[in-house]
């Protein structure tokens, strides 16, 4: 009907209500949650969480795929931690290289190196659609072997 529909793929937790998880257990489906969830309790969850989620969403909806795909479950996990997604640019050509900037930037595992909020995403996405320049850079030399390194 021409009109954008938005959903929660998420899962919401009303911090009133009792919880229904076990202690330590993961909330939400496993394509879309962010390192520092996998990391367990004493690591820091914040809005750069959501990014991180919507990272995956837009990743998804550019390319066709999640950057991370696996079976079972703990592959899954194994590869948000530990692997870089392909580059957007490699599974859709068509797209700029700022594009794939911003979504790499909003799926950086360092959670510091990350969009600080869905805000400064979403004015980096903004920046992209009026040609603007966006705030993201790309990853240097230093950090692709810093990557690399971890691996």
């Amino acid at each position: 009907e021409g009109q954008a529909l938005l959903l929660d793929f998420g899962l919401a937790l009303d911090p009133d209500s009792a919880s229904i998880s076990r202690s330590g257990e993961l909330h939400g489906t496993l394509f879309y949650v962010s390192p520092e969830q996998i990391a367990g309790k004493d690591a820091k969850v914040d809005a750069r969480t959501d990014v991180w989620s919507l990272g995956v969403v837009l990743y998804e909806g550019l390319t066709g795929r999640v950057p991370f795909e696996g079976q079972p479950s703990q592959e899954i996990l194994s590869r948000i931690l530990g692997s870089e997604p392909v580059a957007p640019r490699a599974l859709a050509p068509e797209l700029s290289r700022d594009v794939e900037t911003v979504v790499l930037t909003a799926l950086e595992k360092d959670r510091e190196r990350r969009y600080a909020s869905a805000a400064a995403f979403a004015d980096d996405l903004g920046a992209v659609l009026e040609g603007r320049p966006i705030q993201a850079r790309p990853s240097g030399a230093i950090t692709k072997a810093w990557k690399w390194s971890r691996r």
